[in-house]
């Protein structure tokens, strides 16, 4: 069985896990694919026939329990939104409060090398200026954008997606207030994947004017056909599984990115959905968990592998939970977790392609297609989604 390669980051480490796992548990060997896909299809199966992912209720943390922030002009949904208080990011020169949370490289659970992230919501008018210092403050190369085309778009309490780099939203004055922001943004060029439908990847060089650094080149990827506030009943699904599997390419292909780039551990990914907390929180975990995976097979054979796969991602959802309320908010986020994991590896994905000619040239002043919000009446299924965040 071929299984897709989650780019060379990780890839290289497997050999040196099996032995270690090895070490640690002489009696231990490897669980095989066709055993991994039968425990969770079994899983699959079964929550399907429930409705209900009904470990997921298990996990702690699920609630708000400690102070947050709230502050109706820097956070989306009114402004309960906010990040803990104990956990926010302060050392952004100018800016001293934004909506994120920082997850250094060794913070989560695991024995596999990751990357440093930085889960974040959907930047607002007010905070596009502060999101891109935060870019270059932790010198991020990498952006993942997880909003759907069909969220609406705006500023207000209960939009949940803007465009935060050129060209702006039309009707804005955005263009003319970046004129006087402490960082330069431009697009220097936009690609739509002509292998899998919703992923676009745009080219954002920042700069810092006075700065002796040189401009740094971000590779913005956003993939705009995961719904938010997935149903239950569709837990095993077609769509479900589809949908579990494009994540999946998108984690490969932000994967090569960062070896090609050489992330470091102090260059953080931003991760961002709408509020970036229910499909933010996924892609992580899920990063996370096919990082770990080769660890996982490799464990105590008295264990079975589902266990002990289900007893990490509860870990991983923890740690998240501890510096970020409502990190993977849904049942249904938390099944595509485990559709992921069988999806890589089943590995029947075809690899992500990219247009050949540019979508966008900005130098010229000539802009063409570019990623928009598709013009649907999709007021009630906003609503419901908003409903959800408990807006104030």
């Amino acid at each position: 069985m071929r299984v897709i390669q989650l780019g060379l980051f990780w890839h290289q480490h497997r050999h040196t896990q099996r032995h270690m796992a090895s070490a640690v548990a002489p009696s231990s060997q490897r669980v095989d694919d066709e055993e991994i896909m039968g425990q969770i299809e079994k899983k699959l199966v079964e929550w399907e026939e429930c409705e209900t992912a009904n470990e997921y209720f298990d996990i702690p943390y699920r609630n708000p329990f400690k102070k947050q922030i709230s502050d109706p002009l820097l956070n989306r949904f009114g402004g309960s939104m906010g990040p803990y208080a104990d956990s926010l990011i302060t050392d952004i020169d100018g800016v001293p409060y934004i909506n994120a949370s920082a997850y250094p490289a060794d913070y989560l659970p695991g024995n596999s090398p990751e990357y440093s992230y930085i889960a974040t919501m959907c930047p607002k008018l007010e905070t596009f200026e502060h999101f891109w210092l935060m870019a270059w403050a932790k010198k991020a190369k990498l952006i993942v954008n997880l909003t759907n085309r069909r969220d609406r778009v705006g500023s207000a309490p209960g939009d949940k997606q803007e465009r935060y780099w050129p060209p702006y939203r039309a009707g804005t004055s955005t263009e003319a207030e970046s004129a006087s922001w402490r960082i330069r943004v431009e697009t220097i060029d936009e690609q739509e994947s002509t292998t899998m439908v919703g992923l676009w990847r745009s080219y954002v060089r920042i700069t810092l004017p006075g700065s002796i650094e040189k401009p740094r080149l971000v590779v913005l990827f956003s993939y705009v056909d995961w719904v938010d506030f997935g149903k239950v009943h569709d837990i095993n699904k077609p769509a479900f599984h589809h949908n579990a599997m494009q994540v999946v390419r998108l984690i490969d292909e932000v994967q090569k990115n960062a070896q090609s780039l050489a992330v470091e551990k102090d260059s953080y990914i931003l991760v961002h959905c709408s509020a970036g907390v229910g499909r933010t929180g996924t892609f992580i975990t899920l990063t996370r968990v096919l990082h770990e995976l080769e660890t996982l097979r490799s464990g105590d054979q008295q264990v079975k592998f589902l266990d002990r796969m289900q007893t990490f991602i509860f870990q991983v959802i923890c740690h998240l939970r501890i510096r970020r309320l409502w990190m993977v908010k849904t049942e249904f986020e938390y099944a595509t977790i485990f559709a992921g994991v069988l999806a890589f590896v089943r590995g029947k994905s075809l690899p992500i392609v990219w247009r050949e000619d540019s979508l966008f040239q900005n130098e010229s002043g000539k802009m063409s297609t570019s990623i928009q919000c598709d013009d649907v009446d999709v007021e009630t299924m906003n609503n419901e989604d908003v409903n959800n965040y408990n807006v104030q």
